[in-house]
């Protein structure tokens, strides 16, 4: 078994600052939505879910 730290040690560096970008963009937009949810009143729920659909996208950018 790989763990990540040894699969993101192997990679280039470029590769290994898209890869820790993404999951900063990921982590904020998640936030994000918690927060908004939490003022807006809205089920934390729901927010996950939206929050699974847009994660892909995210990360295939």
């Amino acid at each position: 078994m790989y763990s990540v730290k040894h699969v993101i040690s192997q990679l280039s560096g470029v590769e290994k600052n898209h890869i820790l970008l993404s999951y900063n963009l990921i982590f904020l937009f998640f936030v994000q939505i918690c927060f908004d949810s939490y003022i807006n009143g809205m089920p934390l729920v729901n927010s996950f879910i939206l929050f699974l659909i847009f994660s892909p996208s995210i990360l295939n950018r």
